[in-house]
This record gives structure tokens, C-alpha cells and sequence, in this order.
């Protein structure tokens, strides 16, 4: 809150021999922006950071401004700063003769915060094969170099450079931490303190008669008197002024408040637009004092004369009173009010100068040289990317949220002024602008909530011209899915003059960092990762032209690991439990053929469920050599038990067909005796043992009475090629697995690793 005077009353402590004491205030300041600068410049220029085979060197600071104090108060120091700087570095790796160029920015080093907390902006304007090598240094070791030694720039301000700041007093030792320096407090601790310290004060006054005097101050403000009229009596104007709070009553009889109660007092009389006369009071005042301030407005055509004249103030505030009226009521106003009414006057000047006033329909010269003729307009663009969203394989497109900037040069919109630095339009006050265009756009939206998201500005001096709109677009993005799900995809934005030749406009990009990407935006994306952001050109020749043309180049890397944990390990998975049915014995026909049938229909609907969000393309994709190479491995189990199968019997039919005939005269012997009634105790006498090549293992003649010879055939012992299948199977399935595993990745993951 806006304090009056100097110096705020409840500040009111000891005499110290080691700050001045301004109106009561025990406060001294020690400039600390020159120390900060050259302690600054010793932290970083000429420093380096060694990250194996890459070294990044701070050369020099592009930008660095800011202050820096060191406050005393009571015994107790505050320190305060702000720093805002960019550095510019270059980047070396061993063996490579490139040299990496960028710069590394600050946007805000403050007392608010803490040194891991702030934020660290790294750019790399140079290209090259170990780009993104330097990216990941300069986004995580960087940062953390960067903020330990601004961490040790805040540390030497507050142990070094506040030496002999506090002096010790007889009633006030400075207290002393464990590492023998003086007292430090932080801002926040500091402001907490001042609250506490509030006291009522109270003046002993005379009981005598108080001497007064008067003055007065005549201001002119390029304000209409009804424009200032409003200005002193509307409550919200009121606070705009003061900058704190107020409340106003504008009538004859009513009160007002100003400065949080510091100013109170009410009116006598109120003429609108024209004369305010009041019972003025001063907090400081001696007890029921006023003072007698009028205000007359007199209207000088483009501005107002405001006449303040003050009778009855105490003449030991006399100065105060003086100075504070100067400074609210007409330095304040001034600053606040003034260059409204001038941006107004000068908006109306530029697009409603009469006969050759200004004609949005017409192109600008696009320079102040008034020997240049017929030039093109230099329209520079740089883009902020807010948001990426949607990103669609089926529909080929994605959507993002964008703050689109261009500026150029308008001669037409010329002006000089002394208070206005530029002047905003508002969107219905129409200027030329360029015809751009997305090229790839499918749809999209200027946002209008609350208020049309546009900013117009004219600069003061150069008539430089800047447009900047937030536009949400879905452009399209032709993807290459050869390599999915291990791909890069590259999406565009493109804008051109839609009617525009380059003989009359030129795109360009802003010098430095023209594409900005808000911070978190890089991991944001649920399937991808924004690998990077370049910027191109895209000049094109039609039959009606040649087209300036900006690319901006967006690389998206897709995130892997949702598809190593949905395909890629079930599916190998389903690969080797089909490989189980290899150890089942062949004659478990419905075992072997579930497991194998199972696994086959489970792995169809994995891949459904993954694939089912992919366009159809006439070309083959990384997946689809996976999930072909897993249905071939699994087909082959079913196919090893169908061969298996088969030839098992065969060797059945096979092996026993000599022994066949051999049998025959014992099953025709057999027979016979059956017929002549020899019955069973014949039979039971009978053995194979006499026939050359049979063996019957364990079996007696019983097995003869069951009178099938199928039964000989499937006890008769022979070798099992089957078994020789499925012992083959069991080394050559895996081995073959391996060897595509080990191919397939090495094609598709050392490309992937390498962005």
C-alpha cells in the first residue's frame, strides 16, 4: 500500500550509528548491483562443464539486468534482488570439430525464491549429429551447475558483501549465527516482523493554538475536466491513482478515505466538472485538525488546468502536505490517466486524419526510407506453442494451442509521443494486415473467451507493428508408419500469403528463439515425446507466384513402453508357452492341441486390441513383421504336432508290417485250435518266441484271445522318429526366436535409440 510522505510513523526504534534515520525509519541501503554484475561475471564467464566427451563453456553474458541492495534494519539485514540474464555458450564434443552454439536464459532470479527453484531456459541454435546429446546435458547437468552457482552468488552477497553493514549499539547487539555473521532474515520474514512491530503512535501535542499556512499549486493534465472529474471522485479511479485503497463520496456532506485512512475528511461543496472544495485531514494532524483544500477544473480545450489551493495546514506538515498533493493528486493522475487520452488522440490522428487518412485495404511500404519504393513488407514470425494434443494415425493430423506473433513496419502508422511508448488497437479498429495462412490447417479457431484473445500494438517511433492472437489448429501431418511402434514422426507447420507474392511480402523468423515451447511441454504427450522444434523455409512457386513460406518442424518420437508391456512381452510370451506342447507326450492329442489352439486365439485378440487404432496402409510396419513372426512361431508348434502325430503312426505301420506275415501261421494256429476246441489251455501253451524278429515284452498268449491284431502292431517296440521331431523342436524353436529377436531389434531399435 502507497504510503504518504516519506516515511511510515510506526517505524520508530533507537538512534543507530549504523543507519539513517528518515523519518523515523532506522533503515540503510548498500547498492549491491555493481558487486552483483562483476560477482555474476565470475560465476560464469569462462567457466565450463565436462560431461564426458562433451564440454560446454560459458563465453559471455548477452544480457544482464537487474539490481541488487543490501538493506539494515534494526540490526537485521534484508536483502533484495532481481536478475534477469542470458548466456550465451558454446559446446564441444571430442572428436567432432563442430562447435555447438546457444544460449542459456534466467527470466527471473529474485529474493522469492530459492536457487534449485529457479527457472533455466537452455537453446541450441546449432545442428548437428550430437545435438541432442548437448540437449540432455544442457537440460539436466546444465541446470544444476547453473543453479549451484547462483546459489553461491546469493551466499557471498549475504556472507561477503554485508561485512561491516550493522554496527553494534549500546542497547542493541547484533545477534551473531553459529558461523559469526551478522543476523540475515529473509524478505518474507522481514515483512512478517514489520507487521508485528505496528504500534499506534500517538503525538503529544500543545495545548496552544497551531500555526497553519497555505499554498498553492496549479497543474495543467491533458485530461478533460470531465474526464478528471471522474478521475477524483470514482472509487475504482480513485485506487488506480493511489494505488491503494479509497472510497469517495462525491457530494456535499459526504465523506472520503484515501490511502488506507491516512487522508480523511468529507466535502463542502461538489460543482461536477468543475470545482471540488473539502475539509482535508492528514493522519499526522493534530487531533481534530482539518484543513481547507478547494480543486478548480478549468477546461483549456485538449486539457485541464487543475488549480489546487490549501489553507489552514499546519506548518509543521506544511511540506509534507505539499509534497504528497504534488505527488497523488497530480504526478500520479498524470502518469495514470494521460496516456490514455494521448493513445486515444493518437489512434483517432493516425485512422481518422481526414482526406488521406489511413486505408487498411492498402499494403505499407514496409519502411520509414522515403527513397524506397515498391518494396516487399518484412513480416517476422515467432510462434509460442502452448499445447500438443490429438495426435491421430487414422485421420493423419494433431491438434495443438499456439500464440501466433508477426511484426512488420507500417510508415502510415508513424507518431512520436513523450508519454506513450505504443498504442493499442482493439480488433475492430482495422489496420492492414498480412493475408496469413495455415497450410496444412483442416480446422481452426481464434479463442474469444473472455474477450477476443488479439493484441494490436503500434510502437511509438518506428511504427513497428505487432500482431499476436491465440489460436488453437488441427493441421494435418502425413505419418510414415514403416518403423511403428518405434517411429519418428515429423509433423509441420506451414503459413504463407494466401494472395501475397514475395514482391510483396516476406516471411522471416524472429532472430532469436522463434519458436518457444512452454515449459513441461516436451514429456506432456501421452504416446509421444517432442523431441525437438526446428524452424525451416517453404517458399513455394505456383503458376500465380512465388510464396514466402515459414515451416516450423515438430519431431515427435513415439513413446515405446506402453507397446513393450500391451505386445511385445505377451506376445513372447504366448511364443514359448506354445512351445510347452514340445515336452507333452505326442499320444496327449487333446493337451498338445489346446495349448496349441489357445495361445493362437489368445494372441489374435492381443494384437486386435493394440493394432485396431492404426490406418489400413500398403505397406508392411515394424508390427507387423512381430506379430507375423509370433503367429508363425505359434502356427509352427501346431504344425511340429500335427507331424509329430503323423508320423508316429506311420512308424507304427511301418515297423510292424514284416512281423505281419510272420504272425499270420501263429494266428492261423491259434485259430485252428480254437475250432477243434483245444479252448484256452492250447492257447495259453502258445508263444511267439519261435518267430524270428517278434518280441512280445511281458505278454502272455492272452493277448491272442482278444483276436485283434491291431494289439500287436501297438506293443510291438521299434524306433520313434516322433520323438526325434520334438527333441529337434525343443532347441531349434528357441534358437530360431532368438536369432529373429536379435535381427528385429537391432533394425528397429538402434534407430530409434539414436534420436
Amino acid at each position: 500500500m502507497a504510503k504518504w510522505g516519506e516515511g511510515d510513523p510506526r517505524w520508530i526504534v533507537e538512534e543507530r550509528p549504523d543507519a539513517v534515520n528518515v523519518n523515523n525509519w532506522h533503515w540503510v541501503e548498500k547498492n549491491a548491483t555493481l558487486w552483483s554484475k562483476d560477482r555474476l561475471k565470475n560465476l560464469f564467464v569462462g567457466k565450463s562443464l565436462d560431461q564426458g566427451a562433451v564440454k560446454i563453456e560459458f563465453v559471455e553474458f548477452k544480457k544482464l539486468e537487474g539490481e541488487a541492495t543490501a538493506n539494515n534494519r534494526k540490526a537485521k539485514l534484508i536483502f533484495l534482488y532481481e536478475w534477469e540474464f542470458e548466456l550465451k555458450f558454446k559446446a564441444n564434443v571430442a572428436g567432432d570439430h563442430m562447435v555447438y552454439e546457444g544460449v542459456l536464459e534466467i527470466p527471473n532470479l529474485s529474493d522469492e525464491n530459492d536457487a534449485d527453484e529457479i527457472d533455466v531456459n537452455f537453446s541450441l541454435n546449432t545442428k548437428g549429429v550430437h545435438e541432442n546429446e548437448i540437449r540432455h546435458i544442457g537440460n539436466h547437468q546444465l541446470r544444476d551447475f547453473v543453479r549451484k552457482q547462483v546459489g553461491s552468488y546469493i551466499k557471498e552477497l549475504k556472507e561477503e558483501f554485508s561485512k561491516g553493514l550493522v554496527l553494534p549499539t549500546d542497547k542493541v547487539k547484533p545477534q551473531v549465527v553459529a558461523t559469526g555473521k551478522t543476523n540475515i532474515i529473509d524478505k518474507k520474514t522481514f515483512q512478517n516482523e514489520v507487521v508485528k512491530d505496528q504500534k499506534p503512535t500517538t503525538q503529544a501535542r500543545s495545548s496552544g493554538p497551531v500555526e497553519v499556512k497555505s499554498f498553492e499549486i496549479t497543474e495543467t493534465l491533458k485530461v478533460p475536466p470531465e474526464r478528471l472529474f471522474e478521475i477524483l471522485t470514482d472509487d475504482q479511479l480513485v485506487k488506480a491513482w493511489t494505488n491503494g485503497s479509497g472510497k469517495v463520496d462525491p457530494r456535499a456532506g459526504g465523506a472520503f478515505s484515501l490511502l488506507g485512512d491516512q487522508i480523511t475528511g468529507t466535502f463542502d461543496s461538489v460543482v461536477e466538472n468543475k470545482e471540488l472544495v473539502m475539509k482535508w485531514r492528514l493522519k499526522k494532524y493534530p487531533q481534530g485538525h482539518f484543513a481547507k483544500i478547494s480543486m478548480k477544473l478549468k477546461d483549456q480545450s485538449d486539457s485541464t488546468n487543475l488549480v489546487i489551493s490549501a489553507a489552514n495546514v499546519p506548518a509543521e506538515f506544511l511540506d509534507e502536505t505539499r509534497n504528497g498533493i504534488e505527488r497523488y493528486y497530480t504526478q500520479s493522475i498524470g502518469r495514470t490517466h494521460e496516456r490514455s487520452v494521448e493513445e486515444q488522440k493518437i489512434i483517432k490522428k493516425l485512422l481518422e486524419g481526414g482526406p488521406e487518412s489511413y486505408d487498411w485495404r492498402v499494403r505499407p511500404q514496409g519502411t520509414l526510407d522515403p527513397l524506397v519504393k515498391n518494396s516487399s513488407v518484412n513480416v517476422v514470425v515467432n510462434i509460442y506453442l502452448r499445447s500438443l494434443s490429438k495426435i491421430d494415425e487414422i485421420n493423419m493430423e494433431y491438434s495443438l494451442q499456439l500464440t501466433f506473433r508477426e511484426e512488420w513496419v507500417d510508415e502510415r502508422l508513424l507518431f512520436f509521443s513523450d508519454t506513450v511508448p505504443h498504442v493499442n488497437f482493439s480488433p475492430g479498429q482495422k489496420i492492414w494486415l498480412p493475408d496469413t495462412f495455415f497450410q496444412n490447417e483442416k480446422e481452426g479457431r481464434r479463442h474469444e473467451i473472455d474477450q477476443p484473445n488479439i493484441l494490436l500494438r503500434v510502437q511509438n517511433g518506428s511504427a513497428n507493428v505487432l500482431y499476436s492472437s491465440r489460436v488453437t489448429l488441427t493441421l494435418s501431418c502425413p505419418m510414415f508408419l514403416n518403423d511403428y511402434p518405434m517411429d519418428i514422426q515429423t509433423c509441420f507447420i506451414d503459413l504463407a500469403s494466401y494472395g501475397y507474392t514475395t514482391s510483396d511480402i516476406i516471411y522471416s523468423w524472429k532472430e532469436y528463439n522463434p519458436v518457444q515451447v512452454k515449459a513441461g511441454l516436451y514429456q506432456s504427450l501421452p504416446s509421444f515425446i517432442l523431441n525437438k522444434v526446428l524452424t525451416n523455409y517453404c517458399t513455394s512457386a505456383t503458376n500465380t507466384g512465388v510464396y514466402s513460406c515459414l515451416r516450423t518442424v515438430i519431431e515427435l518420437k513415439r513413446e515405446f513402453s506402453y507397446y513393450l508391456f500391451q505386445l511385445y512381452i505377451p506376445s513372447s510370451m504366448l511364443v514359448i508357452i506354445s512351445w510347452i506342447s514340445f515336452w507333452i507326450d505326442k499320444d496327449s492329442v487333446v493337451a498338445r492341441l489346446i495349448l496349441g489352439m489357445t495361445t493362437l486365439l489368445t494372441m489374435t485378440t492381443q494384437v486386435g486390441v493394440v493394432t485396431r487404432n492404426l490406418p489400413p496402409v500398403p505397406y508392411v510396419k515394424a508390427i507387423d513383421i512381430w506379430i507375423g513372426n509370433c503367429f508363425l512361431f505359434i502356427f509352427g508348434a501346431l504344425v511340429e504336432f500335427a507331424i509329430v502325430s503323423w508320423t508316429s503312426r506311420k512308424n507304427i505301420i511301418r515297423k510292424s508290417y514284416p512281423y505281419q506275415h510272420q504272425a499270420q501261421p501263429l494266428m492261423q494256429l491259434a485259430s485252428h485250435d480254437r475250432h477243434n476246441g483245444y479252448g484256452t489251455e492250447t492257447s495259453g501253451s502258445l508263444t511267439t518266441d519261435n518267430v524270428p524278429g517278434i518280441e512280445i515284452a511281458n505278454e502272455d498268449i492272452t493277448t491272442l484271445k482278444k483276436g485283434s491284431r491291431w494289439i500287436i502292431f501297438w506293443n510291438i517296440e521299434h524306433k520313434d522318429k516322433s520323438k526325434k521331431i520334438d527333441l529337434m523342436s525343443r532347441i531349434l524353436f528357441p534358437m530360431c526366436f532368438i536369432l529373429f529377436n536379435i535381427s528385429y531389434w537391432m533394425r528397429y531399435m538402434t534407430p530409434y535409440m539414436a534420436v
